[in-house]
């Protein structure tokens, strides 16, 4: 087995060639975009976020910074579960 070209041997999925077209697939999905007129929707009148662990830290620490400069009402809560092995 090598690492070296073609790796047809090794990439049966085809891996190397997918990941060899992203830059193309982006620029193609960038022109297609140009002429996109983006129309952002109505603010939401709440915002539910579920995460565990650094992301739940990372959404409670966005919430409470922007808490004190929003004019929509605004709620926060933590649940925290603990289990004891059986």
């Amino acid at each position: 087995m090598t690492l070296e070209p073609p790796f047809d041997a090794i990439d049966r999925g085809g891996m190397a060639a997918r990941i060899e077209a992203i830059p193309d697939q982006i620029e193609q999905q960038l022109e297609r975009l140009h002429g996109f007129r983006w129309q952002l929707p109505a603010a939401p009148e709440w915002l539910a976020v579920g995460a565990m662990g650094g992301s739940a830290i990372a959404a409670a620490a966005s919430f409470h910074s922007r808490a004190g400069s929003s004019t929509q009402p605004s709620a926060s809560s933590r649940c925290v579960v603990v289990t004891q092995p059986a």
